[in-house]
């Protein structure tokens, strides 16, 4: 986890263990690739016992044994703070275990068998625990008392191991759990002096082990307009052009199979009107300039304009936002028709210096920079990798699926355009970002109202003039 930090990015840069890229793309290329994470050296240390040693979780159901109420709560929490659940026990386990053991054990999970518990508790517990089918691994628990012997209990935990689910220990009090610690190792069962750091190491087994067990996912093959995207490239090649956006940019997307909304670029007033002739009121007018990102802002959008107000909305329009950016830094004004209500979600591409293109997704629209609700990957994505992008995000994944009540908007259209876009940068890997935003999606179908794209080498950081 080093690195990750402002400043600590900037002290890795000045030796071989620099980290040039975004912390953010090293944690989604170790989750893909299924590279689990340490957030410290003892971490590292405490999965790397458990992986050397012990069969990896089939679930995440953790069940806690203990003589002593205090680490059994340490370990509750940090299972509560991980991935991990702390396992239910069936209610014939329970049955077993109060037959056999003290009126006052505690049964909830952690399961306290008492300050007073000897081994052959301990050897009953852990039994009757492991073969519950509701829980996939075990932790047991020791601090010295003057009734337990450590070392004995190590003795009936090693005689159970081996089992088809993990056993860790956590024996605390250092020189007086030594010998039994020794045993528990030798044994095969690592020993973890804190139990925050046993929990981390059950939970790497258990992410590690549902990520064995993913599909590997299909890539798929798109069909792109190559001739189409490579003559906006080519133009903007040759004029310098570092970023295009609005016309050309969802030219470029909708040659890649993303339905874009009818768009038509007018240059001046008789354009403006011979457009406004082609397309169905009420219609959405936007200015297009390479000096602007936020178009709102600057008063350079307008929505719900009528055949009748097309020129005075094209002429007010450029004198107001001429006036910040100059007229001969604006293109023209993107005539486009109003679309239905639906949900606004992002697609997109960025790039990493060291693992490249990134797909990202999430909630669209202008507070896309205000709830930062995306997830990401990093490229080509496969299908299976799609589907879990969508998943991931808090809001939009709800809201795609009918929040309160509402239709379900169509989800396998998002997943198949997250892979044309992935796919794009196979066939031109000059593009550095693509962003369609905001895409909306109906209960069936969707299309781009806007896009932006990036290059990776340009002369200059604009259109330049048109």
């Amino acid at each position: 986890y080093s690195g990750r930090g402002e400043k600590g990015k900037k002290a890795a840069s000045s030796n071989t263990g620099s980290l040039a890229g975004q912390d953010e793309a090293y944690e989604v290329a170790f989750r893909q690739s299924g590279v689990l994470r340490a957030r410290s050296f003892g971490e590292a240390l405490g999965m790397i016992k458990a992986f050397s040693c012990q069969p990896l979780m089939q679930g995440n159901r953790v069940a806690l044994l203990t003589n002593a109420g205090g680490s059994g709560i340490l370990a509750t929490d940090a299972c509560e703070e991980s991935s991990l659940k702390v396992a239910s026990l069936g209610d014939e386990t329970k049955k077993r275990l109060q037959e056999k053991l003290p009126a006052h054990v505690s049964l909830s999970n952690p399961v306290d068998i008492l300050g007073d518990a000897k081994a052959d508790r301990y050897q009953l517990a852990t039994r009757e625990i492991l073969a519950d089918q509701g829980v996939n691994g075990l932790l047991v628990l020791l601090a010295p008392q003057a009734a337990t012997d450590p070392l004995r209990v190590a003795e009936v935990l090693a005689r159970e191991a081996g089992t088809a689910k993990p056993i860790l220990a956590c024996f605390m009090g250092y020189d007086k759990v030594k010998d039994a610690v020794d045993l528990l190792q030798s044994s095969g069962i690592p020993n973890y002096e804190d139990p925050e750091y046993a929990v981390t190491a059950l939970e790497g087994m258990y992410r590690y082990g549902e990520w064995k067990k993913r599909p590997p996912g299909v890539l798929k093959e798109f069909s792109v307009d190559d001739g189409a995207v490579q003559k906006i490239l080519d133009t903007s090649k040759e004029r310098g052009y570092l970023e295009i956006g609005g016309f050309d940019a969802l030219k470029v997307i909708e040659a890649c199979g993303i339905p874009v909304v009818k768009s038509y670029l007018a240059r001046d007033e008789e354009d403006a009107l011979r457009i406004g002739e082609l397309l169905e009121a009420p219609l959405v007018m936007k200015v297009e300039s390479p000096q602007i990102l936020h178009k709102s802002e600057v008063g350079g959008v307008k929505v719900g304009i009528n055949k009748e107000e097309i020129t005075s909305c094209f002429r007010d329009m450029l004198q107001r936002v001429g006036k910040t950016v100059g007229k001969d830094r604006i293109r023209g004004i993107l005539i486009q028709p109003m679309v239905g209500d639906g949900k606004e979600v992002l697609i997109g591409i960025s790039h990493d210096d060291v693992f490249g293109h990134m797909v990202r997704f999430g909630l669209g629209g202008k507070y896309v920079e205000v709830y930062k609700d995306t997830s990401v990957r990093v490229a080509p994505l496969t299908s299976e990798e799609a589907k879990e992008m969508i998943d991931e995000t808090k809001y939009i994944s709800k809201l795609l699926r009918g929040a309160r009540g509402e239709a379900t908007s169509d989800i396998a259209l998002v997943e198949e355009l997250l892979l044309r876009l992935s796919h794009l940068t196979t066939h031109f890997p000059q593009i550095k970002e693509v962003e369609a935003n905001p895409l909306v999606v109906w209960k069936e179908g969707g299309v781009a109202i806007d896009a932006r794209l990036r290059f990776q080498q340009a002369e200059r950081s604009s259109y330049g003039s048109p």
